[in-house]
């Protein structure tokens, strides 16, 4: 979502004109309701949480778009500038989504509101870290590999839980607080598909390659969890919603495809072999630092292909041409009289 600010009229308003990230935060919608009904409504119903951990899950998007909203505030106040577009509180409510359940809320708004302020103050530089990505993996530093929080909700980790893979579709799968559901998340790529900004490619080569890597190995490997594996809700919501941030991934169109044949190959190994519910986001980030390599290598390939087009239309012509010369027939001379 992107919010304007203007120093002569102080308040702030939607840019009208530019909707991409306000479709991007209607299609999450939906996802949020689910969370709050699968690690608030549930848990409540069997008894294993209070009412305060009822709407915890609702804090987090709320408290994510607020800091978002606040560091923007910040910017837009120390800036010389009266007016500016940013997204940053679009990108703290899509952070605080795919966060484990007991993760503190406080130390969750202060990470936030500190990595959002540190990295937009970094100049833009060929080397400059998403900021989208960078603060994802510095909650995955804090929460998984220093605190080693716990993806499963209450009910998961009190009880014995079998979920079918009809369960797991629809959502009935342990990871992010509201990044569980492939049901939604088919629903929004759907939606946005119709959005001229979003980069639609990207998650359907990503998923593919890393569905066809899966299979390989089950293949090679056989190990019966095929299915389960390929429906990682973390690998399908990063793919939908983070690999695509329009600011973050490249513009050309064989770097995208080079970009998310990457993710999908390094996804599958560090899935397959360290983190389930992290392997997706370390993927994207580490092949996020390469994006301007890739857009530059991907606009050479395309250029060259154009001459190589251009080249064979040439020589395709100058063939027509002499062929049709064969079959013309010659003018008669005009005889002397």
């Amino acid at each position: 979502m992107v919010i304007k600010m203007n120093k002569t009229r102080p308040y702030l308003h939607y840019d009208l004109e530019n909707s991409h990230y306000f479709h991007l935060g209607i299609v999450l919608l939906p996802l949020i309701i689910y969370g709050c009904y699968k690690n608030g409504l549930l848990p409540l119903l069997n008894n294993d949480i209070s009412i305060f951990e009822f709407v915890r899950p609702l804090l987090f998007p709320i408290i994510g778009f607020g800091v978002g909203l606040l560091v923007d505030y910040v910017i837009w106040w120390n800036s010389k500038e009266e007016t500016i577009f940013n997204n940053t509180p679009y990108y703290g409510v899509l952070i605080t989504m795919t966060l484990p359940i007991h993760a503190n809320i406080f130390v969750v708004a202060i990470l936030l509101f500190f990595s959002f302020l540190l990295l937009n103050k970094i100049k833009k530089s060929k080397w400059k870290p998403s900021l989208l990505f960078t603060t994802r993996m510095i909650f995955f530093l804090i929460f998984s590999l220093i605190a080693h929080v716990s993806f499963k909700n209450a009910t998961e980790q009190t009880n014995m839980v079998l979920y079918s893979l009809l369960d797991v579709f629809f959502g009935r799968n342990i990871g992010g607080i509201h990044s569980t559901s492939i049901f939604w998340m088919l629903f929004a790529f759907f939606i946005l598909w119709f959005d001229f900004y979003y980069k639609k490619e990207i998650p359907l080569i990503l998923i593919i390659t890393f569905i066809c890597f899966s299979f390989l190995f089950e293949f090679i490997f056989p190990t019966g969890n095929f299915l389960k594996a390929i429906l990682n809700p973390s690998v399908w919501f990063a793919a939908i919603f983070y690999a695509t941030d329009s600011t973050s991934s490249p513009y050309t169109e064989s770097g995208k495809i080079i970009y998310a044949v990457s993710i999908g190959i390094l996804c599958f190994f560090i899935t397959r072999w360290f983190s389930e519910q992290e392997g997706i986001y370390i993927s994207i980030f580490i092949i996020s630092l390469l994006v301007n390599f890739i857009d530059s290598f991907a606009y050479k390939l395309e250029k060259k292909n154009k001459k190589f087009c251009r080249f064979l239309i040439l020589k395709k012509e100058n063939f027509i041409k002499q062929e049709a010369k064969k079959f013309e027939i010659p003018k008669l001379k005009k005889e002397s009289l």
